[in-house]
């Protein structure tokens, strides 16, 4: 590998003697009809960032480009970028070079402070989230490998035993350096690695997955999903077509649709607990792929739905999706540690009592279900319940190009876990088998997004025909959106036969997660758990000769001590090693932060992860005239580290010092 500093040096006959790639028959990813280069090139760049004029802002003093690892070209300042580029465009011509980066988008809010793209060359899932974009009439193409994996670009690395690794520690961001700073040799190989072992991933991944720069796809879910659509080719079109939602529908459906169940026992919040259990539900959604039932024929409008008509449609096996009025609603039992209704999930909502997000109680509020969440609702909530407009569909298997896609990728990864030499296939069947539930609740109808070319900013349409979108998404069908949403609803019902199972004694729940004192209890679960996953083949042996089954919950072993401020926020030391749980908080600098400030016990309001509280993103989209010290700023993206407070909202504080002395007398016995 040649490094050159001077991109003038290139060696451009070599580089036009790579000739095209040859298509594939039929573009299977139906990308443009240009020839790609037959290079696999990656780019990356290091900023400073500063204060101008009392804002942070950010430029660029060193950029990387790796030609296939043979070359890598470096340089100082757009402007040398540009020029190189512009002399590859032209040996490209009317082909294109494809050239990835690991985060597309943060880079490309530097490029368009110094070209200007047109709106027909981006293509984003967000507004500041760049799948790719082109330039110089589409001769240049640059991805995004980070939206491509969903990794770190050092994990990445690492699970495709890349030949070049990304270099251990960062470099100084403290330290402001210009596009005339010298760089030392290890703040330059620094900057190398990161291209080259960009370079070197996504070589073994295309080898992996016999792919090509033609077919790799664009996301990390395109993997899956092109599998499942070839399979699907053989199911029967005609009844996709027909159990597709109307536009009515399917807000409705989005409306219903929740992620896990994620909380935590209000009785137990801000206190260190002592060995604490956690059992977990083993594929939690695969296992409902393949062994539960899904709405399989279209929706039926109910007439004048009442109750007492829901549960006779239950009693039948149909599925049903229903929007509920409830007025003087209260849970049965006022201390049950993870109330079902969600704040957020709720319209017309008037007055309440509220736990975290959750609600105690209400007086009024509109909410759309599913037969599953129904049935968890009645068992939790006392409620004048009025059922404002139902809709029922049979219940079936979803079709077995799915499940058998499933089991499949399923045993391929408990079959090769800890083989060596399989770790690619290994960790490829992983995230594979991971992915189908993702892909499976992809929003049908989304933002149009818009590159304003005036006032070069992404921005969302503010004219979005829904209706025509649908029909575009639904057009060629290969999955039902339904399905998606009724994966969750019964992930939670599972979820929440573990939370009863561990009773008063629950702490603590996330997802496929409950965390819980003493001793209790799965078998019975476990037993009807494995009994569907025999029945539907959901299982599948590892190397040791151990056969494991779909959905069953699996002891993961005892926390000596844990504490929790709330979903998503906990902390626990297992092994003798302190670990953290906190969104905003990085794992490995929170937990040594928080070990330093006496563990557990310096959890709670007020304590400040200096370190570990990552780093924010200022955007700055069109700064005009600014200059700090002779380098021109343009538009940037400015990354400052952030600090992070535990805290905890003023409702949840007052939700904690509201329990009767009797119930905080047994507490205190407990602990």
């Amino acid at each position: 590998m040649e490094i050159i500093r001077d991109w003038r040096e290139f060696d451009t006959e070599w580089f036009a003697g790579l000739g095209t790639l040859t298509r594939p028959q039929g573009n299977p990813a139906g990308r443009s009809k240009r020839k790609i280069w037959d290079c696999v090139c990656a780019f990356d760049i290091e900023t400073s960032t500063v204060m101008v004029k009392g804002e942070p802002h950010a430029f660029l003093y060193h950029w990387q480009m790796s030609f296939d690892n043979e070359y890598v070209v470096i340089g100082r300042t757009w402007e040398e970028w540009l020029s190189f580029i512009d002399i590859l465009s032209s040996i490209v011509g009317d082909n294109r070079l494809v050239i990835y980066d690991h985060n597309l988008s943060y880079e490309f809010q530097f490029l368009k402070g110094v070209y200007k793209f047109k709106t027909e060359e981006i293509f984003a899932l967000d507004t500041r989230k760049i799948v790719k974009c082109t330039m110089y009439k589409g001769s240049i193409e640059l991805r995004c490998s980070y939206l491509q994996t969903n990794k770190s670009l050092a994990q990445f690395a690492r699970d495709m035993r890349a030949e070049f690794q990304k270099l251990e520690g960062d470099l100084d961001y403290s330290i402001v350096r210009y596009p005339w700073t010298p760089l030392t040799p290890e703040e330059e190989a620094y900057c190398i690695n990161d291209v080259t072992c960009l370079v070197s991933a996504i070589k073994n991944e295309m080898h992996r997955d016999r792919d090509s720069l033609y077919t790799i796809p664009l996301t990390s879910t395109g993997y899956v999903r092109r599998i499942i659509k070839e399979k699907m080719r053989r199911w029967n079109n005609p009844l996709l077509k027909a159990i597709q939602p109307n536009l009515e529908l399917y807000e409705i459906l989005h409306w219903t649709f929740r992620g896990g169940n994620t909380h935590a026992n209000r009785l137990m919040a801000g206190k260190i607990l002592h060995n604490v259990r956690s059992w977990d539900r083993s594929s939690s959604y695969p296992d409902e792929i393949c062994n539960r039932f899904f709405p399989m024929t279209a929706f039926n409008l109910m007439r004048a739905p009442d109750p007492d008509k829901i549960q006779a449609a239950m009693d039948e096996g149909k599925a049903v999706l229903m929007i509920l009025e409830m007025r003087n609603v209260e849970l049965s039992d006022p201390f049950y540690p993870v109330p079902y209704l969600p704040r957020d999930k709720c319209k017309e909502l008037t007055g309440g009592d509220f736990d975290n997000g959750r609600i105690l109680s209400a007086d009024h509020l509109v909410i759309a279900v599913t037969d599953i969440d129904y049935k968890i609702i009645r068992d939790q909530y006392k409620a004048e319940i009025r059922i404002l407009k139902a809709w029922t569909a049979r219940y079936g298997r979803l079709p077995r190009q799915i499940t058998d896609t499933v089991k499949s990728l399923y045993e391929k990864k408990t079959s090769l876990k800890g083989v060596a030499g399989e770790e690619l296939e290994y960790m490829h069947s992983k995230e594979m088998v991971n992915a189908v539930y993702g892909m499976m609740v992809m929003a049908l109808v989304r933002p149009e997004l818009v590159f304003d070319e005036e006032s070069n900013e992404m921005l969302l349409s503010e004219e979005v025909d829904l209706e025509k979108q649908l029909k575009a998404s639904t057009k060629n069908p290969y999955l039902a959106y339904q399905w998606g949403v009724w994966i969750t609803a019964w992930a939670r019902w599972d979820l929440e036969q573990g939370i009863r199972i561990a009773g008063e004694d629950f702490v603590y729940a996330d997802t496929d997660s409950v965390k819980f004192l003493g001793e209790h209890d799965f078998s019975g679960f476990n037993a009807e758990a494995k009994a569907r996953s025999i029945k539907h083949g959901a299982y599948a042996t590892d190397p040791a000769g151990v056969t494991h089954y779909m959905g069953v919950y699996e002891d993961e072993g005892i926390y000596e001590e844990f504490k929790t401020m709330g979903a998503k926020k906990y902390a626990y030391r297992k092994d003798g090693k302190l670990g953290v749980t906190i969104s905003g908080v990085g794992k490995k600098l929170g937990a040594e932060e928080l070990e330093a400030a006496g563990g557990l016990a310096a959890m709670k309001e007020g304590f400040t992860f200096k370190k570990a509280g990552g780093q924010q993103a200022i955007y700055n989209d069109n700064p005009e005239g600014l200059v700090y010290n002779s380098v021109r700023v343009t538009s940037n993206v400015a990354l400052i580290q952030s600090e992070y407070t535990l805290g905890i909202t003023a409702e949840y504080a007052d939700l904690l010092k509201r329990f009767p002395d009797v119930v905080q007398d047994q507490l205190n016995e407990m602990f």
